[in-house]
């Protein structure tokens, strides 16, 4: 019974987070759904407050509120940079270099995607493209749904280059106590294949669409704001990369590099928050835009707010639920079950790498990439998981390949992807799930497994 209730606690939570609830003038959401569904756990009993204190705090070498620092600590310095209109100004200037190549526009976007992610996240690189690529396009003979999806796959393929990249790589990796350097060591070559597919696959799909000439404009709307501010941003975004990637010999654990530059950063938007405050200085027309249409933000002065207002703190309850949930069913026997059947079936590398892959995928567009990722890790980690060291290793990378690339199967395998939809319907544009699938289910399963092929090949 117990087991049967955390699974229809768990589609709620999900439901809710793709299509929340209207009661009056209550709405129930991610945030509000999982604080919800979290409450009536505890009152019937289906949890209680020691599951919830083991499933934040966590086991040795597996803490979750470590990765929760770290992903909202990384979200921070992000934000924080892309509100310079750094990303923005960048963005116009590459655009405009293809000028009237569609082809020109599509290659340009597809590479600025990928490597703005390697910088950020794949969420921040959605949320802060998705409006520019929009803009851009406006009142222009423009193939639009190329480059929009260029710049999803890329950010959802590219993510899987570092550990920061995606949260479910954070999730993943840090509970098979998975080195940054190690991690990216590991991680090239696959994500090298499946930049690479992507791009074709993407390319023969919307190659008719590419043949149109179009003519960009000179906008004023993409502008740095301060060029001191974004070089400061800029500089403690690269040192933050560069500390993680040298953390291990330093002897620094990852979520207090993250928190520190944070804390800098903070501190770094305050001071230029309150300069920007005395000379009465707007953010800039397009970093307007996108917090409107994509944080439903009106315009404010201090950075320092701005930034804090982004982050998106929705994520937060929805993670620590699922968090709660999968401790819940490891507690009823549901993980060591499920760790099991793995250990049964992937007694061979490639049985590993294909059955663990094809299993996250699955998993990754019915219950979301986050909840696949915990679920996986506490499988992974479970005492009745029955693996080698090395066909651990392998179903361990094959989960983070696939809590990546799931994303690009559906809208339903990210939470990105809701945005990403919800930005498009702002814009007056319709990507349906269906249509979104359609489109997925050409490129992301040949992708996937050429992906976990050169896991397999390399390692």
């Amino acid at each position: 019974m117990n087991i049967a209730i955390l699974v229809l606690a768990s589609l709620l939570i999900i439901y809710l987070a793709f299509k929340p609830l209207k009661l009056g003038k209550l709405t129930i959401n991610m945030a509000s759904g999982s604080f919800l569904v979290l409450t009536l756990l505890l009152v019937f009993k289906i949890v209680n407050k020691d599951i919830i204190y083991s499933a934040i705090i966590g086991i040795p070498g597996f803490r979750p509120w470590q990765i929760i620092i770290i992903f909202f600590s990384v979200a921070y310095v992000s934000i924080s940079t892309d509100i310079t209109g750094i990303f923005d100004y960048l963005a116009y200037r590459i655009a405009r270099m293809s000028n009237t190549s569609g082809v020109g526009l599509f290659i340009s976007f597809y590479l600025f995607a990928s490597l703005l992610t390697i910088f950020t996240s794949n969420d921040i690189v959605i949320l802060t493209l998705t409006p520019i690529i929009l803009y851009l396009a406006k009142h222009r003979n423009m193939a639009v749904l190329p480059l929009l999806f260029a710049q999803f796959f890329a950010a959802n393929t590219t993510s899987m280059l570092l550990y920061i990249g995606n949260t479910t790589n954070i999730i993943l990796a840090s509970a098979l106590k998975i080195t940054f350097p190690e991690f990216t060591a590991v991680m090239w070559f696959p994500t090298l294949v499946a930049f690479v597919l992507n791009f074709v696959l993407l390319y023969l799909l919307f190659r008719k669409e590419l043949s149109i000439k179009t003519e960009l404009k000179q906008e004023s709307h993409f502008e740095i704001r301060n060029k001191l501010n974004a070089g400061i941003c800029s500089v403690l975004m690269l040192l933050m990369l560069i500390t993680l990637l040298y953390s291990e010999k330093l002897g620094l654990p990852l979520w207090l590099i993250t928190f520190s530059v944070a804390v800098l950063i903070f501190i770094n938007n305050t001071i230029f928050g309150i300069y920007y405050l005395l000379k009465g200085k707007k953010l800039t027309r397009a970093q307007i835009e996108i917090g409107r249409i994509v944080y439903n933000l009106k315009t404010d002065k201090i950075q320092m707010w701005v930034g804090l207002r982004r982050i998106p703190w929705k994520i937060l309850p929805f993670v620590l639920t699922f968090f709660v949930v999968v401790e819940a069913l490891s507690r009823n026997g549901v993980i060591p079950t499920f760790a099991i059947l793995i250990s049964r079936i992937a007694i061979t590398p490639l049985r590993a790498v294909l059955f663990t892959g094809s299993a996250g995928l699955l998993t990754a567009n019915i219950i979301n990439n986050q909840p696949m990722s915990i679920l996986f890790a506490k499988t992974l980690l479970s005492q009745q998981m029955n693996l080698t060291p090395y066909l651990l290793k392998l179903a361990t990378y094959s989960s983070i390949i696939v809590s990546n690339l799931g994303a690009n199967l559906s809208l339903l395998g990210a939470l990105a992807g809701i945005m990403w939809k919800k930005i498009l319907q702002e814009k007056g544009l319709t990507v349906s799930y269906r249509g979104f699938l359609k489109i997925g289910l050409i490129i992301t399963p040949v992708t996937t497994l050429f992906a976990l092929l050169a896991l397999l090949v390399f390692n």
